[in-house]
């Protein structure tokens, strides 16, 4: 994804805020893969501001030659929230199920 925002044709500070946003979700993925979803989600909470703030001039490039990584950026975004909220109500699902058996003393 970091060599097709490199190549996009976007305004070059939004590419320097996406380039940053992007370090740190790689960072945020080895993170989930090592630690659990935390860190990820805040990283997936911090991208959204990004979009929130910068919203006009995203959409504004909706049409252009930059647009296809706009919404390539966003839809990723997307999937990656998704995984959080999996991921949070499988921890749930599978701590009310194992609840029981830890507060009996494993009997």
């Amino acid at each position: 994804m970091l060599e097709k925002l490199l190549e996009a044709q976007l305004p070059e500070d939004l590419k320097v805020d996406l380039v940053d946003h992007l370090e740190d979700m790689h960072t945020a993925i080895i993170d989930y893969r090592l630690f659990g979803v935390e860190s990820l989600k805040k990283t997936v909470d911090s991208n959204l501001g990004l979009i929130v703030r910068r919203y006009d001039e995203m959409r504004d490039l909706e049409n252009s030659e930059g647009g296809a990584f706009i919404s390539d950026f966003i839809g990723f975004i997307s999937r990656l929230s998704v995984i959080i909220s999996v991921s949070i109500k499988c921890k749930e699902l599978v701590e009310s199920f194992l609840q029981p058996m830890l507060s009996r003393g494993g009997n």
